[in-house]
């Protein structure tokens, strides 16, 4: 038989799931804004931590690689050797008043750089050029959205 408490238990559960996706989306998009800082031309980017594995997309703005996909990688031994300061994907950079952060990107088809030397498999790339490839649409707006 039935008890009245049993029915309680799993409307509580479905309450508790439904806060807890609440709670996680709001934090998500408060840790973005928290690290948003100004990019190039002064608009704002988002740069906080990209993820082994995330796809992303190069902006068409950026001086190589342009608008190429491509999913977020460790840096190459080799690279490491001969580039200071990689921590697995993530390499900050001096700049003239901040830290700039690189993200090295395997990319899904080899680019050519600037100068046209290539075809490069990866490179690094300024973590406020690039775009996460399968955020929903609603979700990137919330994020990209100007702080109140």
């Amino acid at each position: 038989m039935i008890s009245p408490g049993d029915a309680v238990v799993p409307a509580a559960r479905r309450r508790l799931i439904a806060l807890t996706a609440v709670v996680a989306t709001v934090l998500l998009v408060l840790a973005a804004r928290a690290v948003r800082q100004a990019g190039p031309g002064g608009d704002a980017r988002l740069t906080f931590a990209f993820v082994v594995g995330e796809r992303v997309r190069v902006a068409p703005s950026y001086h190589w690689a342009r608008e190429a996909t491509g999913t977020v990688a460790p840096a190459p031994s080799d690279q490491v050797a001969r580039v200071p300061g990689w921590n697995g994907h993530v390499r900050r950079v001096p700049a003239a008043t901040s830290l700039l952060t690189h993200i090295w990107v395997a990319f899904d088809s080899a680019q050519h750089d600037a100068s046209g030397n290539g075809p490069f498999a990866g490179g690094e790339i300024d973590a406020a050029y690039l775009e996460r490839v399968d955020v929903p649409q609603a979700a990137r707006r919330a994020l990209a959205r100007p702080d109140r």
